[in-house]
């Protein structure tokens, strides 16, 4: 064995300009994502995310919640609307048209083609259902397919 590096291949050219993701609707089956709204989001939110030892679980690795009162969740929301890194979006339920959830987009680096999803909650009632599923194939579509 000689002491030379395994080569590593050529440089990957890059097509276009790198781009962030988008504030924007993104359309499903089961859930849609778009942009919050934060006074109509955060009451039925708040509502379907606290209160009994269910909801109060679903804090437990976010660096925020659960909230002192629905005020408390409104202020969050408000200011996360605002921000492009995290860029958070509501994920909410075809059937029924209700906000049920939040996704992001995070650490988002265009340069480096790198960007994660996180802040990834969703009220009990949808734990274990394709919801989370799909939210999830919404996101990498658009970071792969759009934003290559």
């Amino acid at each position: 064995m000689s002491g030379h590096s395994p080569p590593v291949g050529h440089p990957v050219t890059l097509a276009g300009e790198p781009r962030r993701p988008e504030r924007r609707r993104f359309e499903g089956h089961v859930v849609s994502l778009r942009p919050p709204e934060p006074d109509s989001d955060a009451p039925s939110l708040y509502a379907a995310t606290h209160g009994n030892v269910d909801t109060e679980r679903l804090w437990t690795h976010m660096p925020y919640g659960p909230f002192e009162d629905p005020g408390a969740m409104l202020s969050w929301m408000t200011e996360q609307a605002r921000t492009t890194d995290p860029l958070f979006l509501v994920v909410v339920e075809s059937e029924r048209q209700r906000p049920v959830g939040m996704v992001s987009f995070l650490n988002v680096s265009g340069q480096m083609r790198r960007l994660e999803v996180g802040h990834i909650w969703l009220i009990p009632e949808l734990h274990r259902t394709s919801a989370n599923t799909e939210a999830a194939h919404l996101m990498l579509c658009h970071a792969f397919d759009d934003l290559g």
